[in-house]
């Protein structure tokens, strides 16, 4: 249990996730944000670099040693199946119009 203003939060049915093999989301662990198992690196700060241009070899030698080759892309194919599973607004349809 932890006490936090007066209020006591009790860490019991705040339970770790396991994502997949090398990532997980723990409440005790960067405020439960998803990260790579045994490490404080979140998998949004790979993603980000990742997008930055930054090479996967630059982000396992000068950024987060402790990552793998296969780590880096389980973030990528949690971000992929992330986005798959979000719904989105549909776009009204427009009536087919024919053109003569």
């Amino acid at each position: 249990m932890l006490t936090f203003y007066g209020w006591e939060i009790y860490y019991a049915y705040m339970k770790p996730i396991t994502i997949n093999e090398y990532i997980i989301a723990d409440p005790g662990i960067c405020h439960g944000q998803p990260t790579f198992k045994g490490t404080r690196v979140m998998v949004w700060q790979v993603l980000d670099l990742l997008a930055a241009g930054v090479a996967e070899e630059a982000i396992m030698k000068d950024y987060f040693p402790q990552l793998t080759h296969e780590a880096i892309a389980a973030a990528l194919k949690y971000a992929s199946e992330t986005i798959e599973e979000e719904q989105y607004a549909g776009f009204p349809r427009v009536a087919q119009v024919a053109v003569r």
